[in-house]
């Protein structure tokens, strides 16, 4: 039964591959036919036609997916940092017990050391 399903969907799924590059095409061809009745046809006559946006539209504040990059970094950096400076923090509070107990007991050691020279 599964191998029928399978056998199924494949036969599905190459029928579709087929008849997609005819489809696109069709559908390009629409398009131009679409915008040849909207606008006429135009003649691109081996110029380049270079278009500027109208006055007064509102294209001055878009920068671009690759202008947010810097930014969202930036803002990522800022938090992960924050998160490091914490837990360096943490750390070093760590050390510093650390370092307390340690001299501590090196305090206790002298004067265990200095009880003994004195009973010698």
């Amino acid at each position: 039964m599964l191998n029928l399903l399978i056998a199924v969907i494949s036969d599905t799924y190459d029928r579709v591959n087929e008849n997609m590059v005819s489809r696109l095409n069709r559908a390009r061809a629409a398009r131009i036919a679409e915008l040849e009745r909207a606008y006429g046809k135009l003649c691109m006559c081996g110029f380049l036609m270079i278009l500027h946006p109208a006055h007064g539209s509102d294209t001055a504040g878009w920068q671009g997916a690759v202008a947010v990059i810097p930014k969202r970094t930036h803002k990522m950096l800022q938090g992960e940092l924050k998160d490091v400076k914490g837990e360096l923090k943490a750390e070093l509070k760590d050390v510093k017990d650390a370092q307390g107990k340690l001299e501590g007991e090196l305090k206790e050691i002298r004067k265990v050391l200095e009880d003994l020279s004195d009973k010698l």
